[in-house]
């Protein structure tokens, strides 16, 4: 069937099973589910000089892969939007066109066809395609910030004044290109780390004044 995926028999039993659930390079490499990744990792810098201060913190975690569910990516009613890398699926050139007629023209994706459900088909099996390496490395805060100096806070009986800029979640490089977009430090949990609500980038200037 056009848009469905074609599993090999690696193995040479004659069957399609569970047992070529993951994909065999993940096999004694990775642990296949989010949940506490075996090594995780950060660094925490900071500085100053004249006044200026500086401080960057990096936190990741490798050796794990994270699973995107098949069925969940397409919605089916139960949430109101989708992300624009899963309409990159297989499809017929003309909407109308009936799918399971062998002249119909189709246009190549990346993901298997929009069906009503998976169940009883290849697709809901966890290949490559839907759990994939999740090493990550992300810049979870950095801050900047400059104090006046003291001579000037003085003359106004200010004993300090500090002005910062800061920032939260500013970027998160990922080993895979699938994994930009979700969050890999959150838990696949019900549905998935790729099926929440986008991690938030915020950013934040404040001013301290210490009398």
């Amino acid at each position: 069937t056009h848009g469905t995926y074609k599993k090999i028999d690696t193995n040479g039993d004659g069957r399609i099973n569970a047992d070529y659930m993951t994909h065999t390079a993940w096999a004694g490499q990775y642990q296949v589910y989010a949940t506490n990744p075996p090594l995780q990792y950060g660094l925490n810098m900071n500085a100053s000089w004249k006044g200026i201060d500086f401080n960057i913190l990096f936190q990741g975690s490798s050796l794990f892969t994270i699973y995107t569910a098949p069925n969940d990516a397409w919605g089916y009613g139960r949430y109101p939007t989708l992300f624009d890398k899963f309409l990159d699926r297989w499809h017929t050139a003309d909407p109308k066109a009936d799918p399971y007629d062998p002249a119909t023209e189709w246009i190549s994706g990346r993901y298997p066809a929009l069906k009503t459900s998976q169940a009883n088909t290849s697709d809901q099996l966890v290949t490559d395609l839907w759990r994939f390496d999740a090493t990550y490395l992300r810049i979870k805060s950095l801050e900047l910030g400059y104090t006046l100096p003291a001579n000037i806070t003085k003359m106004v009986r200010i004993e300090n004044v500090r002005i910062f800029l800061n920032c939260f979640n500013l970027y998160t490089f990922c080993a895979s290109k699938d994994a930009k977009g979700l969050d890999p430090e959150r838990e696949e949990g019900a549905y998935t780390a790729d099926l929440t609500y986008p991690l938030l980038r915020s950013f934040n200037f404040g001013l301290n004044i210490n009398f």
